[in-house]
């Protein structure tokens, strides 16, 4: 019966040690994807922006 006790012990740790591994990978996973979300967010803002405002100047110079 200690032996059996000695493993779930043993499997215990390995359990837990996965879990925080995996929330810990899982955490890191989920901030660079926020990054990336941010940084294309931001780059098709200024893409639009310039764009808009090549337009404003093109009309300017046509009239």
């Amino acid at each position: 019966m200690n032996e059996l006790y000695e493993f779930m012990k043993q499997v215990d740790v390995i359990v837990l040690f996965c879990l925080i591994y995996g929330l810990a990978i899982n955490g890191i996973v989920w901030a660079v994807c926020e990054f990336i979300r941010f940084v294309v967010k931001k780059v098709k803002a200024f893409i639009t922006k310039r764009k808009e405002k090549k337009a404003a100047q093109k009309d300017d110079v046509t009239e």
